[in-house]
């Protein structure tokens, strides 16, 4: 895809490869691992939600067995393994404490505030994309369960948003198709069939611009098959 402005041609892969649009990608980063990993292991966790997903975690340490998960000993079939799977590396790595159970959480918020940011820029300019990216790094949903907490739904949102910007950037390069399908399998893999919601809203726009063949590519199919095999897999048939 090429953008035009006042007669300046620029591709969309421009704008995140050169030192201008570098920059503004580095302060956000910088400042959203400021505010969200602020006193974030200071805080006892959650008595359902986070001890739970910790207590998953630790005991699929303890047995060594990572596909399947247990809770006080129990099958534990509620959630897909992603979010244990990283709470037990953050485990293997730190130690067990509070902090180290919502590292996951708050590195997938990291990420999120870039992406919309890349994607902000890609669509509408650099001044939209940091309003879009400083806008969400205000909210309060966000500073929760979208980043500081030990939820799935912070991962799952930066897999959404990657699987988003990895399509726009498939405009220009097919094989960036496949970071779609991959995002979404890694969605499946955190929280079932809240991953297809992205998928759909692909689908929607190829759809609405009349790109429907955009969707039969071999990038696209490969992926989104990943994606349909990560839902109905036996061992992570977790809808």
């Amino acid at each position: 895809m090429v953008v035009e402005n006042d007669g300046v041609r620029n591709t969309a892969s421009d704008l995140t490869t050169n030192g201008h649009g570098r920059m503004p990608l580095a302060m956000l980063v910088g400042l959203s691992a400021v505010v969200l990993f602020w006193r974030v292991g200071e805080r006892p966790l959650l008595d359902w939600e986070e001890a739970r997903y910790a207590q998953v975690a630790r005991e699929m340490l303890t047995s060594g067995n990572w596909v399947d998960l247990s809770w006080n000993n129990a099958p534990y079939f509620n959630k897909p393994p992603l979010l244990f799977w990283a709470i037990a590396l953050s485990f293997q790595t730190f130690g067990e404490s509070e902090w180290a159970v919502r590292l996951p959480g708050v590195l997938c918020g990291i990420g999120s505030v870039g992406l919309v940011y890349m994607l902000g820029q890609q669509l509408y300019g650099r001044v939209s994309g940091l309003g879009a990216s400083c806008l969400l790094l205000s909210l309060y949903p966000f500073l929760t369960h979208g980043s500081r907490q030990c939820a799935p739904d912070a991962l799952l949102l930066f897999w959404s948003l990657l699987a988003l910007l990895a399509f726009w950037r498939g405009q220009q390069d097919a094989r960036w198709r496949v970071i779609v399908g991959i995002a979404l399998g890694a969605g499946a893999l955190t929280k079932g069939i809240a991953a297809v919601i992205p998928l759909l809203v692909i689908v929607s726009f190829c759809a609405w611009q009349q790109q429907l063949q955009v969707l039969r590519t071999r990038w696209f199919l490969f992926g989104t098959g990943l994606t349909l095999w990560t839902l109905t897999s036996r061992d992570m048939r977790v809808l």
